[in-house]
């Protein structure tokens, strides 16, 4: 191996996206219906009046204005990424050391674990039951155990489509010393209240994920928001 390529680079298993076309992508979760006549027109619109020569506002202001309306969340709880992916390596970045121990979910989304690799984590793997959902008093004492400093999951969960109430998720997240990162991407799907993102400006400890490349069929923009407390979106 070329020596100049870290060992925690090296480790890693090469992740190799399937590019080829398909109308329907499962794989990718990627919704297969092109935006609306009216989001199609507004998006031309700004694409027209957009100044190529300029670097966009590093605040993306308009953006989570946009959202903070949408949502009913503060402006100063709200962070925009590219996409949810930027925000979990921005998460783990801000928050880890290398060598802290961080609690994954399997089966999960798998690009957690890969981006805890990458800052140095030690991941700890919970295994979901036989029913593949989170036994949450179970996981708090795994939690406890490992002294953790970051537990990562998704609800409803990429890939099996279990989710878990917003009652649940408040419970765990107040019950464990360490930050939850709730991966809200398919909220939008859930035929019940599963969202704590009204919980996240009040407590210490909780980051909620969202994503437009989903429920708006807006995966090619790459858009994705974190909610949290505004000490931690500082």
């Amino acid at each position: 191996m070329n020596k100049y390529i870290p060992e925690k680079i090296g480790a890693l298993e090469e992740y190799r996206p399937d590019t080829s076309y398909r109308k329907i992508r499962l794989d990718a979760n990627e919704s297969p219906f092109l935006m609306s006549g009216k989001m199609k027109e507004a998006a031309e619109k700004a694409a027209a009046e957009l100044l190529s020569n300029r670097y966009p506002d590093p605040y993306a202001k308009k953006l989570i204005s946009a959202f903070s309306e949408a949502y009913g969340t503060e402006y100063d709880n709200v962070v925009a990424g590219n996409g949810s992916d930027e925000l979990i390596s921005l998460i783990f970045t801000a928050f880890v050391n290398p060598g802290d121990k961080i609690v994954v979910t399997s089966p999960d989304f798998s690009m957690y674990a890969f981006y805890a690799e990458l800052c140095g984590a030690e991941i700890i793997k919970y295994r979901k039951n036989d029913a593949n959902e989170i036994d949450f008093a179970e996981l708090e004492e795994v939690i406890k155990r490992e002294n953790t400093k970051l537990v990562i999951f998704s609800n409803p969960c990429n890939p099996t489509g279990r989710s878990y109430s917003a009652e649940t998720v408040a419970r765990f997240f107040s019950s464990v010393n360490c930050i939850v990162v709730a991966d809200e991407a398919y909220g939008e799907f859930s035929e019940r209240n599963i969202s704590v993102m009204d919980m996240a400006a009040e407590n210490e400890n909780l980051i909620v994920l969202k994503t437009l490349s989903k429920a708006f069929g807006m995966a090619s923009l790459r858009v994705g928001f974190a909610v949290t407390n505004a000490e931690m979106a500082s």
